[in-house]
């Protein structure tokens, strides 16, 4: 249920009483295993991002090593060694740094730096294509100095779009105040062992209890919104964030997470978006799935790759194209 005058969002009412919050909450008294120390978990309001996207918080110690919810789609879709190759805690002498090639990616990070005013920067271009000489020097540098190149054209539509995404968020809250880019670190006990989980809540309002992630994307459709959470992971993130930070602030069952998707052309048609229970209790278990395969090789100190022969099966399709030659030759 979700009131129209709100964004979208359920009023707090409502989201009481669809949960089963209404009433008084009797005080719940913790007892946590060993291991368990709450003293260093919290909501950091001013990170460095490239620290953070290190893994490195204050609280923790160089050989901590932390999990966050993208680390956990690498765990589930590959290898445990494909997850500690990518990792720059375990591996910094392998660990690549993602250059945005393409011009919707990095016009979308341009947009999320300025909608969210945080980020590692952007240098703007006076060129109609990176092909010149001085383009390319230009681009060049940009990336050297750790910022997103982007031509002066790309620029001006990041701007109308992030001037969108920010009517759009303060609609959705109601005008509340918010804050971006707000980092969040805590624990999980594992069958091995506490491990520490990590993340970024792009837009968080502590007075309605409410974290928005702005996403510029076209897939906000019905015909497509349900397969791109899934391919992007981001079912994950709507699952985990929220039942984090219930859990570092004692509010569980009441923080709400919303996708605000916003398409990257006029008329900028967006939608929030909150995944129904059933699906956030299936995303849930996959990120408790990520955190064991995570525990066991952290406490072993092994990191697997494909450890057994795998007898594959000739696919129907491929079956049925060869049996139609056998028979045309036959």
């Amino acid at each position: 249920m979700t009131d129209k005058n709100n964004g979208g969002m359920p009023t707090d009412e409502q989201f009481r009483d669809d949960f089963g919050l209404s009433g008084e909450r009797k005080a719940v008294t913790r007892t946590d295993p060993p291991g368990i120390d709450r003293s260093r978990w919290g909501l950091f309001h001013d990170v460095d991002i490239e620290a953070y996207h290190r893994g490195a918080f204050a609280s923790l110690g160089k050989d901590d090593i932390t999990l966050s919810q993208g680390q956990m789609g690498v765990i589930l879709n590959e290898t445990m060694l494909d997850f500690a190759y990518q990792n720059v805690q375990l591996n910094p002498d392998g660990a690549e740094e993602r250059i945005l090639e393409t011009v919707a990616a990095r016009r979308g990070d341009v947009v999320h730096q300025l909608a969210l005013g945080k980020g590692r920067g952007f240098a703007v271009g006076d060129f109609k294509d990176w092909r010149t000489k001085d383009a390319q020097s230009f681009k060049a540098n940009a990336v050297a100095d750790g910022k997103v190149p982007i031509k002066r054209t790309e620029f001006e539509e990041a701007e109308v779009m992030a001037e969108v995404i920010v009517e759009r968020i303060k609609e959705a809250l109601d005008g509340a105040a918010y804050e971006t880019e707000v980092a969040f670190l805590y624990q999980e006990m594992t069958k091995a062992g506490p491990i520490w989980v990590r993340g970024l809540l792009d837009v968080w309002c502590e007075e309605l209890g409410v974290i928005l992630d702005p996403k510029v994307t076209g897939m906000l459709y019905n015909d497509k919104v349900e397969r791109h959470l899934v391919a992007m992971g981001w079912d994950r993130q709507a699952a985990l964030y929220p039942h984090a930070v219930g859990h570092i602030l004692g509010r569980e069952g009441r923080i709400k997470f919303a996708d605000l998707m916003v398409k990257p052309e006029a008329p900028f048609t967006s939608r929030v978006v909150r995944l129904e229970r059933a699906w956030e209790a299936s995303a849930i278990k996959q990120c408790v799935i990520a955190m064991e395969r995570f525990g066991a090789c952290l406490y072993s100190g092994k990191w697997p790759g494909f450890e057994e022969t795998a007898f594959v099966q000739l696919p129907g399709w491929e079956d049925k194209r060869r049996e139609e030659m056998e028979i045309r030759e036959g």
